[in-house]
């Protein structure tokens, strides 16, 4: 709060104005503004509003201060937060280090006796190289990897499992989150920093590694209290990794046992944290899991279509495509199901992305019912949803309210339920779906605060502002309608 009112001083400085003179032009109460600039007390958004046309402010100072009035609002922590959760939705890399090159020689080497490896570029051949020879001499090569995941380590090395000649090659890394029974702040954005880091890279990188991930003890101190805190084991070696990769201790196939049975302990309690599947297994999923929910909050990158249809809409949409008759009764079975359980919800905030609305209101698609199984909506099934939509907004508690593009358009779906699950899934060119389900309430805590928080953060608009928009989007289909039917 001191930093905002340090930057509210400078910038009335700076304007010509006096403390007194803006209050009064800006009709704040002088009180109220020295309490803001002294930090007893933080400005409230009515008054900032008032205050701003008056600070002449450029663009970059806008933005900066803007920052500064919403941590002085939730605090720094909150703050940060927050924006690994936004990179988190928008899939940005906020937590890889710079990117390590490296060139393979594929050099089978064996290892019979302890030896250390100093330096990331020599771990890394050296790592490689081991299973260069376990590729090659064994039926069922295995790398079976316990380590956090926020390094450009990983990335880089599982890099060339890509290749064909790693096609058998049987890799499984798995990820120890904190179990955060106290919400501790420390340990949640623990977890959140490995959800930011290795999300960017499974939905990015055609990869054969399977990744899941367990509660290691309410201690996060237990990651740097070790000099070796990760490891490695092949058919032949274990590889004991330091928290910064600088340095490895190769173990000999007499090590393997001890390892491989603690891993078995560890994937005994473990979850799967990713899983792909095609378009039309979706529906399962997420119609599964919305069961037994009662409340969400979702970020979506298209309206809820399937609440709003009526119920003839998806036998309509599905009739020009060439399912098999078996498979589209069941696809339509299961779309009436996810409307039921939709509308089973008590309370529901829905934020959607500007552009997956302006796709489903100009041109009637629907992600998650491609081409390849259906048609695109038409004008006036269009109507009739958005028609529903914005009822729901003004009469129901299912809400669905628009994001600014400009400030915010998450690239994956995002849905939080109140049985403590965050389940979001992102499509790819190929019409599949990468799935994750995290069962940790204290991350899920902070996505929905998160959530709440949109239109404060500028990324969303207000629930009037989002009607206006829909009332406009309706306007806009009608006339195209009208001037079709002549």
């Amino acid at each position: 709060m001191k930093y905002f009112g340090e930057l509210l001083r400078k910038y009335i400085d700076k304007s010509g104005y006096t403390i007194y003179s803006i209050s009064y032009q800006s009709k704040i109460n002088r009180t109220t503004l020295q309490k803001a600039i002294s930090g007893d007390r933080p400005l409230s958004p009515e008054n900032l509003e008032k205050i701003l046309p008056y600070l002449k402010l450029t663009p970059y100072e806008k933005t900066d201060f803007e920052k500064a009035f919403l941590i002085s609002h939730l605090g720094k922590e909150t703050y940060k937060k927050h924006m690994l959760i936004k990179n988190i939705t928008m899939n940005e890399k906020n937590w890889f280090h710079e990117p390590v090159s490296v060139t393979y020689s594929h050099n089978p080497i064996t290892i019979n006796q302890s030896t250390v490896i100093e330096g990331l570029h020599n771990i890394l051949t050296v790592v490689q190289n081991l299973i260069d020879t376990c590729t090659q001499n064994c039926d069922k090569p295995f790398l079976h990897t316990v380590s956090k995941f926020d390094s450009d380590f990983f990335p880089v090395l599982y890099s060339c499992f890509h290749a064909e000649t790693y096609e058998k090659l049987n890799v499984i890394h798995t990820i120890p989150f904190i179990k955060n029974t106290f919400s501790n702040n420390e340990y949640t954005q623990y977890n959140m920093q490995q959800l930011s880091a290795i999300l960017p890279y499974v939905i990015s990188a055609a990869s054969r590694i399977t990744f899941y991930y367990y509660y290691e003890e309410n201690d996060i101190s237990v990651f740097s209290s070790f000099p070796y805190s990760a490891y490695m084991t092949t058919n032949y070696n274990t590889i004991l990794l330091s928290s910064d990769f600088q340095h490895a201790l190769i173990l000999p196939k007499e090590c393997n046992a001890y390892f491989l049975a603690s891993q078995t302990q560890i994937m005994n309690n473990s979850k799967l944290l990713f899983s792909t599947k095609l378009g039309t297994e979706i529906f399962l999923s997420a119609t599964e899991t919305l069961a037994n929910v009662r409340a969400a909050h979702i970020l979506l990158k298209q309206p809820c279509v399937f609440r709003f249809m009526d119920v003839h809409t998806p036998l309509n949409v599905l009739e020009a495509n060439q399912l098999p008759s078996d498979q589209k009764e069941a696809l339509i079975h299961l779309i009436n199901l996810r409307h039921d359980h939709l509308m089973n919800l008590e309370e529901c905030f829905s934020y959607i992305s500007y552009e997956g609305y302006q796709d489903f209101v100009e041109h009637g698609i629907l992600y998650e019912i491609p081409k390849q199984i259906g048609r695109p909506f038409s004008i006036q099934e269009r109507l009739l949803i958005l028609n529903k939509i914005l009822e729901a907004n003004e009469n129901g508690s299912f809400f669905t309210i628009l994001l600014r593009e400009k400030s915010f358009s998450p690239k994956r779906n995002v849905l939080l339920y109140d049985n403590s699950s965050l389940f979001f899934y992102h499509s790819d060119s190929q019409n599949q779906y990468h799935l994750c389900q995290i069962h940790e309430s204290s991350v899920i805590t902070e996505f929905c605060d998160f959530i709440n928080h949109l239109e404060k953060h500028g990324f969303s608009y207000s629930l009037t502002e989002s009607n206006h928009i829909i009332r406009n989007s309706m306007e806009e289909l009608e006339k195209k309608y009208n001037a079709r039917s002549k």
